[in-house]
């Protein structure tokens, strides 16, 4: 049975996310292995050759698992040895010895010449003296709690998200809990980590190494929805759903969107009934974004403008005094789903421009979800907030891909 609940960043799973993450603190349990073997052999070779007799010792066996319920370690797969030797270790003078050992036992194993019965010796081996410096996983169950998740995101999308009830929350077994809090300890949304609380392993034994995880920033491997594009376009290209759900978001009639790119919003808000206007000050991009214009039948209710913000935007607005603005600037690659952004950063000319804009016309941007939403002019309470997910890869992973924000 698992131990009490502490926030995240006090759990062994957080302490050993920030060690990867600034590369400090303890040493992992792979890496002191290493240090302590022989200088004469590859260790690497050495733990392909251990997994091998591993596999041949337990043939007959069905009694291990990976989460290590009935055998310690369990070591028997090339996944389950990887997520162990990147446990932290903070070793004394014993442990060090142990360790060494382990490395003694890794040459004899690795050694071609070593009969069926030497190397299970040396395998076994090997796993008692893991298991004397690192304990046992402690199999659960786990509770896990988010105890603030960002304005704006519903309950469905909190279970989408999740990919389980909030209730079984309360009870995880091992491998789900360091999976479950590994991927909610690593999303920021609105400028903000997930308040995430999970419960102690028992006393005398760890928490998994979560399994890896695929970033949840990736590429819609659909491939985009409108035919004329670019290499850059492929990833900044408002997925179909998404430009739909934001061109039923605004209420006015006309849109002024002010960084068209290839013209994904426009074409959504073109669809909906809307009349828009677009700038894209790209002479290429403006092309590609015409072409898509065209064969989606909008020319009527689309008209293509050179210029940007803020020159452009507030010559499209003179004209159109009754229009809406659709704001999607560049946020700085692939990255900006997990960088903390602020709108001074988003738009560090945009003095000249806000005031004319924001408060008097209906405004809808944009936002990497990552975005610091208490930077919006006014304070995030001042704009209506939505969270768009999105399925990504070959298995439908759910993510945030992106947040919209709307102020009358």
């Amino acid at each position: 049975m698992s131990g009490p609940l502490v926030p995240l960043s006090e759990h062994p799973l957080g302490r050993r996310r920030a060690a990867a993450r600034d590369g400090e603190g303890s040493e992992t349990l792979g890496a002191a292995v290493a240090r302590l073997a022989p200088a004469d052999f590859r260790v690497a070779k050495g733990w392909t050759a251990f997994l091998a007799a591993q596999k041949s010792r337990h043939r007959t066996s069905r009694e291990a698992e990976e989460d290590g319920a009935r055998v310690p370690l369990a070591l028997r797969k090339r996944s389950a040895l990887d997520r162990l030797l990147q446990e932290l270790v903070d070793l004394d003078e014993a442990a060090e010895a142990e360790l060494a050992r382990v490395g003694q036992a890794l040459r004899a194993v690795a050694r071609r010449r070593a009969g069926a019965e030497e190397q299970a010796e040396a395998a076994a081996s090997i796993e008692a003296g893991l298991a004397r410096v690192v304990p046992p996983v402690d199999p659960g169950p786990y509770r896990l709690e988010v105890r603030a998740w960002p304005r704006g995101l519903t309950e469905e999308q909190q279970r989408r998200l999740l990919g389980r009830r909030p209730e079984t929350l309360a009870s995880l077994t091992a491998r789900e809990a360091a999976e479950v809090a590994d991927y909610l300890g690593g999303l920021v949304l609105g400028g903000r980590g997930l308040d995430v609380w999970l419960s102690l392993p028992a006393e005398g034994q760890r928490f998994p190494v979560p399994a890896k995880r695929a970033p949840p920033l990736r590429r819609d491997r659909r491939g985009p929805w409108l035919r004329h594009t670019d290499e850059v376009g492929r990833f900044s290209l408002t997925p179909e759903g998404i430009a739909r759900e934001q061109a039923a978001m605004l209420r006015a009639a006309r849109v002024v969107d002010a960084f068209g790119g290839l013209g994904g919003n426009a074409v959504a808000f073109a669809e909906a009934g809307k009349e828009v206007r677009v700038l894209e000050r790209d002479p290429v991009r403006r092309s590609l974004l015409g072409q898509n214009i065209s064969e989606r039948g909008l020319r009527d209710r689309v008209a293509l403008c050179e210029g940007a913000v803020p020159g452009g935007l507030l010559e499209a607005l003179a004209d159109w005094p009754d229009a809406a603005v659709f704001l999607d600037p560049p946020w700085g690659g692939t990255e900006a789903g997990s960088q903390h952004l602020t709108w001074e950063a988003l738009f560090p000319e945009q003095a000249a421009w806000a005031e004319a804009v924001i408060g008097r016309h209906e405004v809808l941007l944009k936002l990497p979800r990552a975005f610091d939403v208490e930077t919006l002019p006014g304070g995030a309470a001042a704009w209506e907030l939505r969270w768009h997910l999105g399925e990504v890869g070959a298995a439908g992973e759910v993510v945030v891909k992106v947040l919209s924000a709307r102020r009358p």
